[in-house]
């Protein structure tokens, strides 16, 4: 029987960029001082006008507390932690095979998963439940009539007969296989209600029965630090005699939180899982969408600078780059070439893309072939939970008087879920539906609202 168990956890949610008195902040995290100048030096809060600004993305565990530092377009009551954990582990296991970004040391990734093993281990245990239920080992005893032959043990002992071409067994050796509980499932329910408790995650009726079956000193025992050796020796002896997957992925995680968790009571030193560039992730998130592979598609047919230096005898010229255009997304299909930047902004269109964003842009745009028959789109992408999937949000013009100077770039706003559920899913084959959905909401949403905007340059 599957359950569904709420992984929703009690813990502290704030916004990216939530700007707030360092008392406020103390009080909210529950750290002294000098704790709080440490957040400082790692690059979680920043000096702002009218306090510190939160510029960080993922989980803090403190003595007390876990703290969610959750994207700018989050909704604060949505306590959904281990999506962003997932969301957060993807990009740093992508780190070796998408493109290299410029990152400075005031751009800091917390990759370290340490502090997320507690939370990893509730959420994998209970999934493994939902599955599996309650460990049970697997007993082998002398079968009887219309028990499941063993032909392992038949083969072994018994003497067959032949008969012409085949092989006769006059009797088969039968087994009987019975599922038993043992130590092993008194530890996976006990380190479970454990971890519910400790993090005040509701617990489901049906465990709550099997929680009341527990040995009343069960519990106790396995918060002693001093039995944990004990333990651990009974989940070894336990993993010699099992050959099951499933089975071992549970013995494992069983004995990682013995080892780490001292009895998985106590209080956690100050931990981090995140990042205070989420940026990244959005543009990483955003260009596998539109993409669907880690390289840009197109990224010859892009111009790129060049420097030209005059030589010593005043005529030769070296040829030196000048550094590299790289959109985030810059790709071509069905007669279309989109040239797209993922930005980090919201709520549009109180928050926006720069004067350097929109320069940028309109480079990438001056930089792609405008002979070649295709129709070039040029737009940012910025998310938006409260879309359906796409929404046209504006256009910034570059213009003298009347006269526009550039073609516009389009804002397009998108919602996030869209964006990183196909990046947590993706297998590697390359789809397009997304983009053809795009260029036909495009298509119908705009072609008037570009005639009229665009008027301007006539």
């Amino acid at each position: 029987m599957r359950l569904d168990l709420p992984c929703s956890m009690s813990i502290l949610v704030q916004l990216d960029g939530a700007i707030k008195a360092e008392s406020c902040w103390r009080e909210i995290l529950n750290c002294n001082h000098a704790e709080f100048l440490s957040l400082i030096e790692r690059g979680i809060f920043r000096n702002a006008d009218q306090g510190y600004e939160l510029s960080f993305v993922g989980i803090v565990v403190g003595r007390e507390n876990i703290f969610f530092g959750a994207p700018k377009y989050w909704n604060p009551q949505d306590k959904r932690f281990l999506l962003i954990a997932k969301i957060l582990r993807t990009y740093f296991s992508r780190s070796a095979s998408r493109r290299a970004v410029d990152e400075t040391v005031e751009n800091l990734h917390f990759a370290s998963e340490k502090p997320l093993r507690e939370f990893d281990a509730l959420h994998t245990l209970l999934e493994w439940y939902k599955n599996h239920g309650i460990y049970t080992h697997e007993r082998i005893s002398k079968g009887s009539v219309g028990d499941r032959d063993d032909w392992r043990r038949t083969l072994a002992a018994k003497t067959p007969m032949i008969s012409g071409n085949g092989v006769l067994y006059a009797q088969t050796v039968s087994v009987r296989r019975t599922q038993i509980r043992n130590e092993i499932s008194d530890l996976q329910v006990a380190i479970l209600r454990n971890l519910l408790e400790k993090y005040e995650v509701p617990i489901p009726e049906e465990l709550a029965q099997r929680f009341a079956e527990l040995r009343p000193s069960f519990t106790s025992e396995i918060n002693n630090s001093m039995a944990a050796p004990y333990f651990i020796r009974v989940i070894e002896d336990e993993r010699r005699r099992t050959f099951r997957t499933d089975q071992l992925v549970l013995l494992d995680i069983l004995s990682e939180l013995l080892r780490i968790s001292s009895g998985l009571s106590g209080n956690q030193a100050q931990q981090f899982f995140g990042t205070t560039a989420f940026y990244y992730v959005w543009e990483d998130a955003c260009r596998l969408l539109f993409t669907s592979h880690d390289a840009d598609s197109e990224g010859e047919e892009l111009a790129q600078p060049l420097w030209h230096i005059r030589g010593d005898n005043g005529k030769a010229k070296k040829i030196l780059s000048g550094g590299e255009q790289r959109p985030d997304v810059l790709t071509k299909l069905d007669g279309y070439r989109l040239i797209l930047d993922a930005k980090y902004y919201f709520p549009f269109p109180h928050s926006k893309p720069g004067w350097g964003d929109i320069v940028k842009q309109l480079f990438y745009l001056e930089s792609t072939p405008s002979d070649d028959g295709t129709k070039r789109i040029n737009a940012f992408l910025l998310p938006d939970p409260r879309v359906v999937d796409f929404n046209y949000g504006g256009s910034v013009v570059v213009s003298r008087g009347p006269k526009a100077l550039f073609s516009p770039i389009e804002t397009w706003t998108i919602n996030p879920d869209l964006v990183f559920q196909h990046y947590l899913r993706f297998t590697g084959r390359k789809c397009n539906d997304r983009v053809l959905q795009f260029i036909a909401r495009r298509n119908n949403v705009l072609e008037d609202i570009i005639k009229t905007e665009t008027s301007i340059c006539t």
